[in-house]
């Protein structure tokens, strides 16, 4: 009887370990980069080297530098003829997958926006 209760507890033991080290995958730089479009209707490209691009249909947008700390994305964008101090916006990045993205701006965080890959 012992033996038995020794060996459950073993086994309990083990597979609690092992559910341990599964943690809930976060946002990553890599599922980042690439060109979403999002429920506001714009385009946003991400690029590796933390620059991108958010643009409508048309290809008139902004260029932007970007960080991913966490699930705090930061967007910053760049001055350009037409709007000269265009500021930064962050972005609470609910959920995260291959495909798919649901955020919201921190400072409205009642209006989600979605984004689905786009692919290239």
């Amino acid at each position: 009887m012992k033996n038995t209760v020794s060996r459950v507890i073993f086994i309990l033991s083990a597979v609690l370990m092992a559910f341990s080290g599964c943690q809930k995958e976060g946002p990553s730089a890599e599922m980042l980069e690439g060109t979403w479009y999002a429920s506001d209707d714009y385009y946003y490209i991400f690029n590796y080297d933390n620059t991108g691009r958010c643009q409508d249909a048309d290809k008139f947008g902004l260029d932007f530098e970007w960080t991913l700390t966490g699930d705090e994305l930061e967007i910053t964008y760049k001055p350009n003829g037409s709007i000269p101090k265009p500021g930064t916006e962050i972005y609470k990045i609910v959920r995260m997958s291959d495909g798919y993205m649901r955020v919201y701006e921190v400072t409205f965080p009642d209006i989600p926006i979605t984004f689905e890959k786009v692919d290239e």
